[in-house]
C-alpha cells in the first residue's frame, strides 16, 4: 500500500475510534410527515373515498401491502364506514416498481393509491405532476436519495445507511395513527401488527444489532407464536410453541418468496395474510406455497447444476477473474440471484447471472452477488461506454439487480475487463480489527469505510467482531447459511444468520496494532470457515485470553 495511503488509514482509524454510536435507534421522519399520512388516509376512509394499495413482490412488499390493508381495514371498521380498498402486488415479470401508466390508470377508479416498499425510483417519481403528488402516498426504504422535502413521501433511507424494511415504517404510521384516532388505539393493541414488522425486519436483513430493531422483533415473534393469524397456524404445528427467526428466516420467508421468485400472480398471497378466519382459502394457500416452494426448490436445483456444468465444460479460467458472467434465456428471473449467489460461492468472485423476461419486453434481467458486485460494475460500465450505454443496475455493496439490452456485448466487455484487471488476492490469517471496544454495526461501517480508502475488499457481514473484537464462533446452518455468535459492547451475545462468504478478505499491509493473526481455519462443505484457535498480535494480545473460550452452547440470542 502507498505511503500516502498508510497515513491516511490510519488518521481514520484514529478519528473513527473516537466516534460512539450507541444512540437508540431513530427513524428520521419528520412528525409532521406521519401525522400528515395517517390524516389523509382517515379522512378518505370516513368520507368512503376508494383507496388502492400497490405494493412489490418480496417479502417486504407483501408484508407491507397486507399490514397497510389490514390497518385501513381496521380503521374502517371501527368507524363502522365500508370503505372500499384494493390491492396489488405485481408479478417479478411485470418488473420492480410502480408504472406511471398504471398509476395514472387506477386514478379513473380510485380517489386515493397509496404505494408501499417502492415508488422512491426515479423513473417513476419524475414523471410526477404536481397535481399527481396529491393522490399519491409512497411509503419506501429503497436508498433512491433524499425525499425529505416531498409531501407525499416516507423514505428515510437517502444512502443506504438506514437498514430497515418498508413493514416498519408502516408501523411508524400506525402509530401516528393511534395519535389522531383514539378510540382507534383504545380499541387496538398498540403490538397487534408486530407479526408483520418480525417478518418484514427479517426478510430484508435489517440491523438486529440495534435493541429497539430487536425489540420490534421479539414482540412479533410473541405474536406469531400466538398465531395471531391464521395463515401462521399452517406454517407452525401445534407442538412449536416458541417461534424463532430461524422459523422465519427458514420456513416462512422461502415459501412466501418463492411464489414472486416464479413470477406468479401474489395477490392471494395478502388476502391469505390477512385473513382473520381459518377457511378452506386459508388452508388452500398454503398448500399452494408448500408446493410452490418444491417447484422453486427443483427449478434452482436443476438450473444451477446445469449452469455449473456448462461453465466447466467451457475450460474458462476463473481463478483469476475479478466477475463471472453467464446468461441463458430459459431461466426465471426470480431464480437469478439465488443461481449468482451459488456461483459467487462456488468460484470465490464476484457473479453476474442474467435471463429474458419474456413476460415482459425481453431485455436481460440480472441479479449479482460477491463481496465487491458493485464496485466491480461500476468500474465495468465506467471503462466501457457500450456497456454504460445499455444496462442499468443498482442495489448494494453485496447485491445488485441489472438490465442489460444486449447480453453479448456484456459478456464480450467482461472478458476483456478481467483480462486486463488483477483479481485481489486474498492473505489468509490477516484480518483488520481495531482496539476499542465497538459494535458490530460500527465494525462493518468501517470495514465499509476502509475499502472506500484502500480500494480493496473489506471484511464483509460474514465476519463479525465481538466486543473483543473477536468473532466468538461460527456454526453451520442449513441452506448454506451460517449462524455467528457475537458479543456487542452492550454485553448482549448475538446470533446473526447470515450467508457465507470465502472472501473475508486482505489487509494490503501489516498494521501490527490493527492485525489479526489466525492461527487456524478450518473449510466446512467449501461454503464457511471455522476460526478454531485465535491469536493477537502487537497491542491486542491482552484481549485474547478473555474471548478467546466462550461456551457457546449457553449462548442465547437476544432478539
Amino acid at each position: 500500500m502507498p505511503e500516502k495511503k498508510i497515513s491516511m488509514f490510519k488518521n481514520y482509524i484514529a478519528q473513527y475510534l473516537k466516534n460512539d454510536s450507541s444512540k437508540d435507534f431513530e427513524i428520521n421522519i419528520p412528525s409532521y410527515k406521519g401525522i400528515a399520512f395517517a390524516e389523509k388516509i382517515k379522512k378518505a376512509i370516513l368520507t368512503n373515498k376508494k383507496i388502492f394499495v400497490y405494493g412489490d413482490y418480496d417479502v417486504d412488499g407483501i408484508g407491507s401491502t397486507a399490514f397497510m390493508v389490514s390497518i385501513i381495514k381496521d380503521m374502517a371498521k371501527f368507524n363502522y364506514k365500508k370503505t372500499k380498498v384494493d390491492y396489488r402486488v405485481p408479478s417479478r415479470a411485470e418488473h420492480y416498481g410502480l408504472k406511471y401508466d398504471f398509476f395514472k390508470a387506477a386514478l379513473k377508479s380510485y380517489d386515493l393509491f397509496i404505494t408501499v416498499d417502492n415508488g422512491t425510483h426515479r423513473e417513476f417519481f419524475n414523471m410526477l405532476s404536481d397535481e399527481d403528488k396529491k393522490k399519491i402516498l409512497i411509503i419506501d426504504h429503497h436508498p433512491n436519495g433524499d425525499f425529505g422535502k416531498e409531501e407525499n413521501v416516507i423514505n428515510p433511507n437517502i444512502d443506504g445507511s438506514v437498514s430497515i424494511s418498508t413493514g416498519i415504517l408502516i408501523e411508524y404510521l400506525h402509530q401516528c395513527f393511534r395519535k389522531i384516532d383514539k378510540d382507534y388505539a383504545n380499541k387496538r393493541d398498540v403490538h397487534h401488527y408486530k407479526d408483520y414488522v418480525a417478518i418484514t425486519l427479517i426478510s430484508d436483513m435489517a440491523n438486529v444489532n440495534n435493541k429497539t430493531i430487536r425489540g420490534f422483533i421479539t414482540k412479533g415473534l410473541e405474536k406469531i407464536s400466538a398465531r395471531n393469524r391464521p395463515l401462521y397456524s399452517h406454517f407452525f404445528p401445534d407442538w412449536k410453541k416458541d417461534i424463532t427467526v430461524e422459523d422465519i428466516a427458514f420456513d416462512l420467508i422461502p415459501k412466501l418468496n418463492s411464489v414472486g421468485r416464479l413470477g406468479l400472480e401474489l395477490d392471494w398471497i395478502v388476502e391469505a395474510w390477512t385473513s382473520q378466519k381459518d377457511t378452506d382459502f386459508v388452508k388452500e394457500s398454503y398448500l399452494k406455497l408448500e408446493d410452490t416452494n418444491e417447484q422453486r426448490k427443483e427449478a434452482l436445483n436443476y438450473y444451477s447444476k446445469l449452469i455449473e456444468k456448462e461453465i466447466e465444460e467451457s475450460g474458462v479460467n476463473l481463478s483469476e477473474a475479478s466477475l463471472l458472467y453467464y446468461h441463458r434465456d430459459d431461466v426465471p428471473i426470480g431464480l437469478n440471484g439465488l443461481i449468482a449467489g451459488n456461483l459467487a460461492q462456488k468460484y470465490k468472485t464476484n457473479a453476474l447471472f442474467t435471463s429474458i423476461n419474456y413476460g415482459g419486453d425481453e431485455q436481460a434481467i440480472g441479479s449479482g452477488r460477491g463481496g465487491s458486485i458493485k464496485k466491480t460494475l461500476i468500474e465495468v460500465a465506467e471503462k466501457y461506454k457500450d456497456v454504460r450505454e445499455s444496462i442499468q443496475f443498482g442495489g448494494h455493496l453485496r447485491a445488485v439487480g441489472l438490465r442489460a439490452r444486449d447480453p453479448k456485448i456484456l459478456s464480450e466487455r467482461i472478458a476483456e475487463f478481467n483480462k486486463n484487471t488483477k483479481k485481489k488476492i486474498i492473505e489468509n490469517g490477516k484480518f483488520l480489527v481495531s482496539n476499542k471496544n465497538i459494535s458490530v454495526q460500527e465494525y462493518l461501517s468501517f470495514c465499509k469505510e476502509y475499502s472506500e480508502i484502500c480500494g480493496s475488499i473489506p471484511l464483509n457481514d460474514s465476519f463479525y467482531s465481538s466486543s473483543e473484537l473477536l468473532v466468538l464462533g461460527f456454526d453451520e446452518y442449513r441452506n448454506d447459511f451460517v449462524k455467528v455468535l457475537c458479543q456487542d459492547k452492550n454485553g448482549d451475545m448475538i446470533e446473526i444468520i447470515t450467508k457465507s462468504n470465502l472472501e473475508i478478505d486482505l489487509l494490503s499491509a501489516n498494521f501490527q496494532e490493527v492485525a489479526l493473526e489466525i492461527k487456524t481455519v478450518s473449510d466446512i462443505n467449501d461454503d464457511m470457515v471455522i476460526f478454531t484457535n485465535i491469536e493477537t498480535k502487537g497491542s491486542l494480545s491482552q484481549n485474547n485470553n478473555q474471548a478467546n473460550k466462550i461456551d457457546e452452547a449457553s449462548a442465547k440470542m437476544k432478539l
